[in-house]
């Protein structure tokens, strides 16, 4: 982060047992994406055909092979500070919050589908740990939907490819409205009414305390995720972020 930007990236878990790029990890383009966003001054569909370029040329000599399937990938939030706006970019789940109250997140409709059939599975079965592994095939073969923008099952990532525009969520906000942002990842079923670290892991708690196995409020196609959060004050946000 910088005191203009701030960047938060999630990578796409491989799902195939035998990753098709060696050694390369959607974790590592995770963080070549949050570098090269905090670097650049672009926002919105130039900033992601940017990162994509970026992924592209630093990954493929490594072996990162554009034929392959599923490519590791990321999705990303990027907040920047643009004369008297704030900026947000956003491709995929990563979340944005703006003074506690107003959410820009849009989940996958493919995530949501195949959480809802592992919960319906445990739901029937009782069997939370075979769960993940009845869904399995269905996280296989999602891949064909990834960055895929004419199946309504279609959703973005940054992969070394390119992202169809809509895909691209753009928002711009009066900086003068903002007074705290916050990104997060979706391994947060929820945000707190507060908006401190402290809090966000104890509303992350007490989900947990709620549905262990994450089949009923709160389904997911995993019963723990890594998570993020990143926090700044406006009055905070030209100095020392």
């Amino acid at each position: 982060m910088t005191p203009m930007c701030l960047v938060a990236a999630d990578g796409v878990t491989t799902k195939t047992a035998q990753p098709s790029c060696g050694h390369i990890t959607g974790a590592q383009i995770a963080r070549r994406v949050v570098d090269a966003a905090i670097s650049s001054s672009n926002n919105g569909a130039a900033l992601v055909s940017e990162l994509n370029a970026d992924v592209a040329s630093h990954f493929y000599p490594l072996g990162m092979n554009a034929a392959a399937s599923p490519q590791p990938a990321c999705v990303f939030a990027c907040l920047r500070v643009h004369g008297d706006e704030l900026l947000i970019t956003q491709v995929g789940d990563v979340g944005v919050r703006i003074n506690g109250r107003d959410l820009y997140l849009k989940p996958a409709l493919i995530d949501t589908l195949t959480s809802s059939a592992r919960a319906q599975y445990i739901h029937l079965t009782g069997d939370a740990q075979g769960g993940r592994e009845f869904i399995l095939p269905l996280l296989q073969a999602q891949s064909q939907y990834r960055n895929n923008a004419v199946h309504p099952l279609g959703y973005g990532v940054i992969d070394g490819g390119a992202t169809p525009e809509k895909f691209v969520t753009t928002t711009a906000i009066a900086l003068s409205d903002v007074r705290w942002v916050e990104i997060f990842t979706d391994g947060y079923p929820e945000a707190p009414a507060g908006a401190s670290i402290e809090e966000w892991e104890q509303r992350y708690l007490e989900v947990t305390r709620r549905d262990p196995d994450r089949c009923k409020e709160y389904p997911a196609t995993k019963t723990i995720d890594d998570r993020t959060v990143v926090i700044a004050r406006v009055n905070r946000i030209h100095s020392d972020i």
